[in-house]
């Protein structure tokens, strides 16, 4: 069991986001209090926090306090997904903590409909995600007769395709790998880059 959480500003609604967050984080720490993570996008940056929790201590308040000095909350729009965790597929350590990226971010193309149809940007997967990810049916996926494929399986199957090792073993971790490979389909320069 987790929790997920997030917040979408866009102007003046919401003048203590972190406020919001800790309300929040507080109703929804019941399904996962051992660690907790959250990215944050504004103006065009993005950041990630992960911490595991100490014992005793309150997520809510952690979530929100971290948000609070990490986060320039003046900068709309502010997304905000956040993840609070007790560890089911992997150990409770802060690399295990949501949000997951297998990649990081990565150079990719402007989709056909962007302002500037080719240019050069960067892509970064990022999943928080609630419940169990146990396998992919990657040639339904691919458009291939790939068989479908259990998770360990599909871990040691991403990374040679990916060109790097899961970087945790948590199964969102996997859940982000294989949207990775899945966004590259559509984007003949990062296709290249993992071929």
């Amino acid at each position: 069991m987790c929790g997920n959480l997030g917040l979408l500003l866009v102007g003046d609604e919401i003048k203590q986001p972190h406020e919001a967050l800790h309300a929040m984080a507080q109703v929804v720490s019941m399904r996962g209090a051992q660690s907790y993570g959250f990215v944050a996008s504004t103006g065009g940056k993005m950041l990630v926090h992960k911490a595991v929790l100490p014992k005793r201590a309150d997520i809510a308040s952690r979530l929100a306090r971290a948000f609070r000095r990490r986060v320039d909350v003046r900068k709309r729009p502010l997304l905000v997904s956040a993840h609070l965790r007790f560890a089911t597929s992997s150990r409770s350590l802060s690399r295990e903590a949501h949000p997951h990226s297998w990649l990081g971010a990565t150079p990719a193309s402007a989709p056909l409909e962007a302002e500037k149809p080719g240019a050069r940007t960067t892509r970064l997967v990022v999943v928080t995600h609630n419940g169990d990810f146990e396998g992919l049916d990657v040639g339904a996926c691919l458009g291939t007769n790939a068989p479908p494929m259990a998770l360990d399986a599909l871990r040691g199957w991403l990374a040679p395709r990916l060109g790097a090792a899961a970087p945790c073993a948590a199964d969102s971790c996997a859940f982000a790998g294989a949207l990775d490979l899945l966004f590259a389909a559509g984007d003949v320069h990062a296709a290249a880059r993992l071929a």
